[in-house]
């Protein structure tokens, strides 16, 4: 429970400041639900969905991100959607993603360098790399869990008596 947690707080907290960079370098917002960053590109509009990598998105998720964007491009003639990920390679993308996304996605670098200009995602992963090498991961990990522990404790209680109330709401 406290490893889904950290995760799902790590997994949030990098699309939003993936997302942000995305908009810096190309995009702004949509104001259109299913659309987290809008581009101009050679007289087209395109609506893009931005998901980290090419696992994210589950059978349900790619069913409504297709409705959404679909019917963004309904309510604005010509504009196009485009499903962006923002790492990895054509190759890995999922299974779940090939099969039914019914609109087109880049990836990787082909999504950097569409949004922004060539040699952008060299930029963006040097960037990366340089932060987190100035992070101590481990010492976030532990105040983080420690945080998560406290909670748990301060709401459920300890010993026998935290399982059984830690069941009582969670099954």
């Amino acid at each position: 429970m406290l490893n889904e947690r950290l995760e799902r707080s790590v997994v949030t907290s990098f699309g939003s400041r993936i997302q942000k960079i995305a908009k810096l370098i190309g995009g702004v917002g949509t104001g259109v639900e299913g659309g987290d960053i809008l581009i101009e590109k050679e007289g087209k509009r395109y609506y893009i969905q931005m998901k980290a990598g090419p696992n994210t998105p589950n059978k349900d998720l790619v069913t409504m991100i297709n409705r959404l964007l679909q019917s963004a491009i309904r309510r604005d003639p010509g504009s196009i959607a485009l499903l962006g990920m923002t790492y990895s390679n054509r190759k890995r993308v999922s299974g779940i993603i090939r099969g039914y996304s019914q609109i087109d996605w880049k990836i990787g670098r082909e999504f950097w360098e569409f949004i922004g200009t060539h040699g952008v995602a060299e930029k963006i992963y040097d960037l990366i790399a340089d932060v987190n090498n100035e992070i101590d991961d481990t010492q976030l990990y532990e105040k983080k869990l420690l945080a998560l522990e406290t909670a748990i404790k301060e709401r459920y209680g300890e010993g026998e008596a935290m399982w059984e109330k830690l069941f009582e709401d969670n099954m």
